[in-house]
């Protein structure tokens, strides 16, 4: 058992304890909010950049993938390989529009909520 385990444990003596009150990691507030700030500068490095490509990747990728049905009936494509396309597709789509949801790709919207 660690020294911290047996700081937080409930029979140990009060003067033994610790003096804060710790989070179930074993940290105290502020070092979680220390660490916080220190992620979210980091975060800020990676953050922005251009954008329109993943708008324009989803309406192509759309297009792609709406081609599938018409050359499917028509015998012209593999149906595993448009499984695999279409897979791929879909999860493009989604990280597109969630990017969007967090307004990452588009200006943020005015409130509606008045």
């Amino acid at each position: 058992m660690s020294e911290q385990d047996l700081l937080l444990r409930s029979d140990t003596p009060a003067q033994d304890r610790a003096a804060l009150p710790l989070g179930p990691d074993g940290m105290d507030r502020y070092t979680r909010r220390d660490l916080r700030k220190e992620e979210i500068a980091i975060a800020r490095q990676y953050h922005g950049g251009t954008m329109w490509p993943y708008s324009v990747a989803a309406f192509l990728g759309f297009a792609v993938w709406l081609s599938f049905f018409p050359l499917a009936i028509m015998g012209q494509l593999n149906l595993p390989l448009a499984f695999v396309l279409s897979c791929f597709f879909c999860v493009g789509g989604y990280v597109t529009s969630h990017e969007a949801m967090h307004s990452n790709i588009g200006a943020r919207a005015p409130s509606i909520a008045g």
